[in-house]
């Protein structure tokens, strides 16, 4: 059939849910590589097929940062990248590609990712000036 088989087989465990997920990415990759399109645009929807998931998947960044390297304006790729970076935990990084995205294109996805990445940005600067005014604190005590 020309669909994906979106069922799950019946009572898996987390494994045979991963590995099941990878065969119809590779099956999604394969259909994209046979599609006529520009080499950035195969690369990057073969990493937006592997950046669906909640977790961090270094080939998705692989491929989103082949994309933009290939097609730096396109303002989608950084956003996607943006996103696959965000979910490695590098803020930082994240916010570099959305202010990207936004250099390129005004956007609602940008806006949206970059105003929560930076709030979050400002509550760990918030956490580390706290732990440093109580080791200040510490340190005065104890001398």
């Amino acid at each position: 059939s020309s669909g994906i088989n979106a069922e799950w087989p019946l009572r898996p465990g987390e494994k045979e849910k991963q590995e099941w997920f990878q065969k119809e990415l590779d099956k999604i990759s394969e259909r994209i590589g046979n599609l006529n399109l520009d080499s950035f645009n195969v690369e990057y929807l073969k990493g937006c097929a592997l950046n669906i998931g909640n977790e961090y998947n270094p080939k998705a960044e692989e491929k989103l940062i082949d994309a933009a390297k290939m097609s730096p304006t396109t303002y989608e790729i950084w956003n996607e990248l943006g996103d696959c970076i965000w979910k490695k935990g590098d803020k930082k990084g994240a916010r570099n590609c959305f202010e990207r995205a936004l250099s390129h294109k005004k956007n609602k996805v940008s806006l949206r990712n970059l105003s929560i990445v930076m709030r979050q940005q400002e509550q760990v600067s918030k956490e580390e000036k706290r732990k440093k005014y109580r080791l200040r604190l510490c340190v005065d005590t104890t001398a």
